[in-house]
């Protein structure tokens, strides 16, 4: 068994929960798919439900995905006050609540209350974004 067959057996035994931010991104909804169905990853994605589910019918995926709907204010109260609560946090509800409307800020609140486990993103929309700062 080679190195990398190990780290696809160790992963599928405590597979993570990873959030993906970009959920629409051809290219990180292909890897979730084929992270969660292999069963290394349990993925989230992250946006608006109803585009995310018609994009994961075109393009012919399976189920495997967890879809949080940024749109969702019930669940989003709910990760508010979690993340309020925690003993490091700054942002008040209400500032919170505004940069919760960025799926990779609502991503990075998700991990911090533990409710992911990993926040993946493509690099290349990153420093796209820094440009444009």
């Amino acid at each position: 068994m080679s190195v990398l067959d190990r780290i696809y057996e160790k992963a599928k035994l405590d597979p993570q929960r990873v959030v993906f931010p970009e959920a629409l991104n051809e290219k990180m909804m292909q890897a979730a798919f084929e992270a969660g169905k292999e069963g290394y990853i349990k993925p989230i994605l992250i946006g608006n439900e109803a585009a995310i589910k018609e994009a994961i019918k075109e393009r012919g995926y399976e189920e495997v995905f967890k879809i949080v709907d940024i749109e969702e204010e019930s669940y989003k109260a709910e990760l508010i006050q979690k993340y309020i609560a925690l003993p490091t946090t700054r942002l008040k509800e209400k500032a919170l609540g505004r940069r919760m409307k960025d799926a990779l800020q609502y991503a990075m609140v998700m991990q911090a209350v533990e409710d992911a486990d990993v926040v993946s993103v493509d690099i290349e929309e990153v420093i796209a974004n820094e440009d444009a700062e």
